[in-house]
C-alpha cells in the first residue's frame, strides 16, 4: 500500500468514527467518503477530515460503548468479544459478522447498526429476547429470531440499512467435541 492509499484508508476510518460519534450526519459522511475516494493528493484527503478533531467526544455517546467499523472489507467477531452495554457497527461496502453466542452479555444490550451497501449478520444466544427496529431503505432486514418467553436479557438492534442486507438469527447450538471446543 503506497502513502496516498494509506492516508485514504486512515481518512475513511476517521470519517467512520466521526459518523458513529454523531459528529457527521449521513449526507456529510457520504460526501466526504466520496471525496476521499476521488482525491488525487494527500492534501485533498486531509481537507476531508481537517475540521474533525481526533478525540472529540460525543455528548450522546455512552461511556460503556464499543465501535466496530468495516469499510471495503470483512470483519468477523466471535468468542467473548463484547462486554459493553452499547455497540455501534458501521459497515460500508463490506461484511460484518457479530456472533454474540459466546459473549457474557449484560442484561440489556443495544446495538446501533449503520450499513451502506453492505451485509451485517448477527447471531444471538438462545436465552435472549431480541427487539429489532432496523429501518431498511432499499434493503432487506431478516429477523429470524422467534420471541423468547421469560428471557432475562434483551438485545435491542436499532439503526438503518441502505442498499444492504441485515440478518439476525439464532443458529443451532454448536456441537461440542472432545476438547470441549465447539465445531463450526
Amino acid at each position: 500500500m503506497n502513502g496516498i492509499d494509506s492516508r485514504r484508508e486512515d481518512a475513511r476510518e476517521h470519517l467512520s468514527r466521526a459518523f458513529a460519534d454523531g459528529r457527521l450526519d449521513s449526507a456529510q459522511f457520504t460526501d466526504r467518503i466520496e471525496r476521499v475516494g476521488a482525491a488525487g493528493t494527500i492534501a485533498e484527503i486531509a481537507s476531508c477530515t481537517d475540521d474533525l478533531t481526533v478525540n472529540a467526544p460525543s455528548p450522546q455517546k455512552p461511556i460503556d460503548d464499543r465501535s466496530i467499523v468495516t469499510v471495503l472489507g470483512s470483519r468477523n467477531l466471535r468468542g467473548d468479544w463484547l462486554r459493553e452495554r452499547y455497540a455501534t457497527s458501521i459497515t460500508l461496502l463490506g461484511q460484518t459478522t457479530l456472533d454474540l453466542r459466546d459473549c457474557e452479555l449484560p442484561q440489556d444490550l443495544t446495538i446501533h447498526l449503520v450499513s451502506v451497501m453492505g451485509e451485517c449478520r448477527i447471531s444471538v444466544p438462545s436465552d435472549v429476547s431480541v427487539i429489532n427496529s432496523v429501518t431498511p431503505l432499499l434493503a432487506e432486514v431478516n429477523d429470524r429470531v422467534p420471541a423468547t418467553a421469560g428471557a432475562r436479557r434483551t438485545i435491542r438492534i436499532t439503526g438503518i440499512a441502505i442498499m444492504s442486507e441485515v440478518r439476525i438469527d439464532r443458529p443451532e447450538p454448536r456441537d461440542i467435541n472432545r476438547s470441549g471446543r465447539g465445531r463450526r
